[in-house]
């Protein structure tokens, strides 16, 4: 088999339908379907099985090339139905939606078309200092009753302040400096 082939295989095809199946129960039908989030695993292993295929089909192409084929390939599937769903949504906008809600949409829209996030950025966002925040929420609030909880935003503040005077809440796999010291004999 050379590597433009474009032989589907009928088995794979299967697994992913499952996948889709689990997900969608999952989501419609959450008691019926507890583990169909698994359905998102059962992507990953697929796609990473897929790229193995291609990536031995093409062993003896050069390595620009297998990328750019790789790459292409990519964008002339996903592009068109992207650019697609955009324009319907648009489309969708000015015929169903409220007036009110064109300005908002006519912006994510032209950032979607440039790949840029529509979310707004606040200064107030550190991912790091928010994982700090919550261990330290965890080790302080463990064993502790519901009455002694009741005033959980001082709380949060103190471990926010505490956490930004740790070292180490910025750290991708570090831990506050005060949960390791916690946890030492």
């Amino acid at each position: 088999m050379t590597v433009g082939s474009k032989r589907k295989r009928n088995d794979l095809q299967g697994i992913r339908g499952l996948a889709i199946l689990s997900v969608l129960g999952f989501h419609f039908y959450p008691n019926l379907f507890q583990n169909g989030y698994l359905g998102v695993d059962q992507f990953f292993v697929l796609s990473g099985f897929l790229m193995c295929m291609l990536l031995t089909r093409s062993q003896k192409l050069p390595i620009f090339q297998i990328f750019s084929e790789f790459y292409i390939r990519r964008f002339k599937r996903i592009l068109p139905l992207y650019f697609l769903f955009i324009l319907c949504t648009m489309f969708a906008l000015y015929t169903v939606f409220p007036d009110t809600a064109i300005f908002q949409n006519q912006a994510s829209a032209g950032k979607a078309l440039l790949f840029v996030s529509n979310r707004a950025h606040t200064g107030d966002e550190d991912y790091f200092e928010k994982v700090c925040v919550a261990k330290w929420l965890v080790a302080k609030c463990r064993g502790c009753e519901v009455s002694q909880l009741r005033n959980l935003r001082e709380l949060r503040n103190v471990a926010v302040a505490e956490c930004r005077s740790c070292e180490l809440s910025r750290s991708r796999f570090g831990a506050c400096a005060q949960n390791r010291s916690s946890k030492r004999p």
